[in-house]
């Protein structure tokens, strides 16, 4: 895998659900893999997003949304024309970030879970990042 000889993936929680979907597409058959770790993964990706996008959560929200437009502005300069910018500015929502960039880039179409052959671990927290009334039991 570009000329390494043994990788590693590590990701914390929605990077946790990319290294879970990269591992188990990649599975036994790339043998440079040699570990996937996926800390406090989100399980659920469009309940997450749903959650972040709920105004009690406005400042996050914002926050990351602000921090994930500067990253694809980042990567847009690294590899050229793989990006549209045009009118991410106007994006306001996680939600629309993700149709645009997220799923398309990362081929979201379903998310795969490692493979047996393939050693990984899940590292979860007992309490959600976003508790909702559901996952409370209220």
């Amino acid at each position: 895998m570009d000329g390494l000889n043994r990788i590693w993936l590590v990701g914390y929680s929605l990077g946790g659900n990319l290294v879970l979907k990269a591992a188990g597409e990649a599975g036994s058959s790339e043998a440079t893999l040699a570990d996937a770790i996926a800390v406090c993964p989100t399980i659920d990706p469009m309940q997450c997003a749903k959650a972040l996008e709920e105004p009690r959560n406005w400042f996050y929200h914002h926050h990351f949304l602000t921090q994930l437009k500067m990253r694809v502005r980042r990567k847009a300069v690294l590899f050229p024309g793989k990006w549209d910018l045009a009118g991410l500015d106007r994006i306001r929502s996680l939600s629309e970030f993700d149709d645009r960039y997220t799923a398309p880039d990362g081929g979201y179409a379903m998310c795969l879970i490692p493979s047996p052959s393939l050693h990984s671990s899940i590292r979860h927290k007992m309490m959600p990042s976003f508790p909702t009334p559901c996952l409370l039991g209220r």
